[in-house]
């Protein structure tokens, strides 16, 4: 039997992945089960216990994705801002563009739910606020060392918090369901920002409300 490479297994790797995000956003985690995964994907159930020993391995690898691709589509946003206060705009319109897509912040939110009585979710939660939290202190300390930021500012502290803000406004797209308002959430992010850094962002990275 000839080999199989390794793209070909992260490929299908992924496609397993892939699959169980939609699985568990359509149905919840304890709903969704692997025939659904399976289904999803277009593989055996078999083929995909090749990959993952059960839903608990798949249900980190799915939460590891979709923190991978809210971090990737925060760094292409921020590529070439020059300043912190900017690339922290950038961030917060990447992150509430990204509600608006699929799956939105129903995948989230079901994992909070599941989180209380599931302490392998519960785990996967902590691992991704640890992720957030640190792109978040990583970019406090770039304004401190840049004179953006005042030195007395409790980095860690800040950094929770303001990771604690974008799930916040996930919280409220949910509570306002049709009436959400992509440019309402921005607004409310920056309001914070702009005690953090007074000094006006310059117009090209400024968020545009005549753009939503």
């Amino acid at each position: 039997m000839p080999r199989v490479s390794t793209e070909h297994e992260e490929a299908v790797r992924t496609r397993i992945v892939e699959a169980a995000l939609r699985a568990f956003t359509e149905r919840g985690f304890h709903q969704a089960t692997m025939q659904d995964v399976a289904r999803e994907s277009g593989l055996s159930v078999g083929a995909i216990y090749g990959y993952f020993s059960g839903k608990d391995e798949l249900l980190r690898a799915v939460c590891d994705l979709a923190l991978s691709q809210e971090l990737d589509v925060y760094a292409q946003q921020i590529a070439t801002a020059p300043t912190v206060r900017q690339k922290m705009d950038l961030g917060v319109q990447a992150w509430v563009t990204g509600m608006t897509r699929d799956p939105g912040p129903g995948f989230i939110a079901q994992m909070w739910g599941e989180a209380i009585q599931t302490p392998a979710v519960r785990e996967v939660l902590a691992r991704r606020r640890e992720r957030l939290t640190a792109v978040v202190m990583m970019l406090l300390r770039e304004g401190i060392a840049r004179g953006e930021l005042a030195s007395v500012v409790d980095v860690e502290a800040l950094g929770a918090a303001l990771s604690g803000m974008l799930d916040g406004l996930a919280l409220q797209a949910i509570e306002e369901g049709p009436s959400f308002r992509p440019i309402v959430a921005e607004r409310r992010a920056m309001a914070i920002l702009d005690v953090l850094f007074p000094a006006p962002c310059p117009p090209d990275y400024s968020v545009r409300a005549s753009s939503r």
